[in-house]
Parts: C-alpha cells; structure tokens; sequence
C-alpha cells in the first residue's frame, strides 16, 4: 500500500505525464491543418497554452 506522500507523487506524475501528451497530440494536429482549418488555430494556440500553463503552475481547474 502506498503512503499518502507516495499516492500524492504518483498521481502527480501521472497527471503531468498526461498533460505532455495532450500537448503533443496539440502540436500535431496543428501540424495536421489545412488552409480551410486556419480558423482553428487560434483555438489550438490557446488549448496549447492553458496546458502548458496547467503543467508549469499545477492548476488543474482549467
């Protein structure tokens, strides 16, 4: 059984490590994109940054 620090480290990990692949899924649709797509981008740039500012401040609320 895990202590609760143990818990607390692991579900950090776990989330951060989620994070980066939402923001690598991100990048590659982005990179997917078509002309007719490029109204999307903005709303990409932004998903982009509220997950990376997620990663680096530990706010998950979003």
């Amino acid at each position: 059984m895990l202590t609760e620090m143990e818990y607390v480290k692991q579900s950090i990990e776990t989330n951060l490590f989620f994070l980066r692949i939402i923001k690598e899924h991100l990048i590659f649709a982005g990179a997917a994109f078509t002309l007719k797509d490029a109204n999307l981008v903005p709303t990409l740039i932004e998903m982009k940054n509220k997950f990376e500012g997620a990663r680096d401040t530990g706010n998950f609320g979003m």
